[in-house]
């Protein structure tokens, strides 16, 4: 239903004159600019960008959408595996990766091409979101001698293994799922500055980073105490980050 739906918002806008395929939007356009003057024909340039933003921007919800109802449903489970002593003996990421096979699949010869690569990209962003904030799974504890880092660096390399087949995609999905080195370098740096300088850095690449998903994560350190929580928090108060376009981590708490 959300694919249809979706599907609909981008028939209305797509023309397809080869074909000899007209869309909703361009015969609106063509009828009522006979009725009118020829000032507000032009005139009215604006309102049409702005439905034809308006068909976009729904289509792309109903697919979001769709991509949050998959998690939901098929990855509810493993999920709350990730950094959990049982995610270290498990191919979890391969089960997901799988599961997204079978939904391109599946919906490949439905789907509206132009949505193809917005599915794409939700299902990259989502997974690297749910990755980030499974940091909040219970029993998660990082401790020196784990595999923990081998275990990430197999997680990143069966994803983009994936991904990179999505040529339209990849270079956009590889630069936001940079985040994840960001986030191993939380856990591995020294205990002390080390660990605030981590943060900073972190900071200034994502502005919209969260103070309270930093602390999550430094709180699975087997080592983590008060006095590293407030090196941290004093760092964060005094840095300042210029605001931009959101990133992937303000949807990370």
């Amino acid at each position: 239903w959300l694919v249809a739906i979706a599907n609909d918002q981008i028939a209305c806008i797509d023309d397809q004159e080869d074909q000899g395929q007209i869309s909703y939007l361009t015969t609106f356009r063509r009828e009522y600019e006979t009725i009118v003057t020829p000032a507000y024909a032009l005139s009215s340039n604006t309102e049409l960008d702005t439905l034809r933003d308006g068909y976009v921007d729904l289509g792309t919800h109903c697919i979001t959408l769709f991509t949050a109802l998959i998690f939901s449903v098929d990855f509810r489970g493993i999920l709350a595996e990730f950094f959990t002593p049982a995610w270290y003996n498990k191919k979890a990421m391969a089960q997901i990766i799988s599961t997204f096979e079978d939904y391109l699949a599946d919906y490949s010869d439905v789907l509206h091409p132009s949505l193809r690569d917005v599915l794409v990209e939700e299902l990259a962003d989502e997974l690297l979101v749910r990755y980030l904030s499974a940091i909040r799974n219970r029993g998660v504890r990082f401790r020196r001698g784990d595999p923990f880092n081998e275990k990430i660096k197999d997680d990143v390399l069966t994803v983009f293994n994936f991904f990179s087949t999505q040529e339209a995609s990849f270079p956009a999905i590889k630069d936001k799922w940079r985040a994840v080195s960001a986030f191993v370098e939380l856990l591995n740096a020294e205990k002390g500055p080390a660990v605030a300088d981590a943060y900073e850095q972190f900071k200034r690449e994502n502005w919209d980073l969260q103070i309270g998903w930093v602390e999550a994560v430094l709180r699975t350190r087997d080592d983590c105490d008060r006095s590293l929580i407030g090196l941290v928090k004093a760092r964060a108060a005094e840095v300042e980050v210029e605001r931009g376009m959101e990133t992937v981590m303000s949807k990370v708490r």
